[in-house]
């Protein structure tokens, strides 16, 4: 089975963090450039999605057509923190 590499993880991670990230409509390549993440599309809804699937990030229900608000679970806040101490710790 498909599993995030860490780095695909922890960028995804910060970016649901983000207070006012709204997943809009995708087919507009702005999302990125506006939170850079260096992640391209596929790889963060793969992503995304598998971290929903895997209950570290929950889905509001949709308020305003098309736009989708994610947040962190308990689960999905410890994973962060595990993975940038991860990546602080291979940095020095």
């Amino acid at each position: 089975m498909w599993h995030p590499t860490e780095k695909d993880l922890l960028e995804t991670l910060k970016l649901v963090k983000i207070k006012g990230f709204v997943l809009v409509n995708l087919q507009e390549e702005t999302i990125f450039e506006h939170y850079f993440i260096g992640l391209d599309k596929s790889c963060f809804l793969r992503t995304l999605y598998w971290l929903e699937a895997n209950q570290f990030v929950f889905r509001t229900p949709i308020k305003e057509l098309g736009k989708k608000r994610y947040y962190l679970t308990d689960e999905g806040e410890a994973l962060l923190k595990k993975l940038q101490k991860n990546k602080e710790s291979s940095e020095t």
